[in-house]
């Protein structure tokens, strides 16, 4: 590997760790004091429970990684073709099932939690856009697995600059 994809690759993944810290810093507070506390305390609790979802990647990734780079370097094409293509249809099936899931249980999630009447559909609203995102991220994931296989993470954390970058922005245009 060149030293200057090495360099990239370094340079991206700190500056991926310094934007989402500086990130984090910033919209907290900002969210808070927009939102109040029993709003933010919904945001908080809307995002915890999506984050479940991630679970059921069930290792896929770590699989693409490991059988991509693999079969790269033995020059077995056809697998790498064959392993890409099934994670792509693992996570499309796994996506539409997300999506099955958080539409059938939105009515119900915030009687569950109690969420007041002044925030109920609010964070309906919020579980269904959390779900939506998670099941387009799964299909992400096919990306990122391919783009650590190969050794290039300055393109990787490049995408996930662009990602935080899109949140903030979204988070400071809703909130407005």
């Amino acid at each position: 590997m060149r030293a200057s994809v090495i360099l990239k690759s370094v340079t991206a993944t700190w500056l991926a760790v310094v934007i989402s810290a500086v990130a984090t810093f910033v919209l907290t507070p900002l969210v808070l004091h927009r939102l109040g506390d029993e709003a933010y305390g919904i945001w908080v609790l809307t995002v915890s429970i999506t984050e479940y979802y991630t679970f059921l990647q069930v290792g896929v990734r770590s699989a693409i990684v490991r059988y991509v780079s693999r079969n790269l370097a033995l020059e077995d094409l056809v697998t790498v073709t064959q392993v890409v293509a099934t994670s792509f249809y693992f996570y499309l099936l796994l996506a539409g099932l997300l999506l099955l899931v958080v539409s059938s249980f939105a009515p119900y999630v915030s009687k569950f939690f109690s969420v007041s009447a002044t925030y109920r559909n609010a964070f309906v609203g919020l579980f269904v856009i959390l779900g939506v995102t998670q099941a387009f991220d799964f299909l992400l994931s096919l990306s990122e697995g391919s783009l650590e296989a190969i050794g290039r993470f300055d393109q990787l954390y490049g995408i996930r600059i662009a990602g935080i970058i899109l949140r903030v922005i979204t988070v400071l245009v809703v909130l407005r």
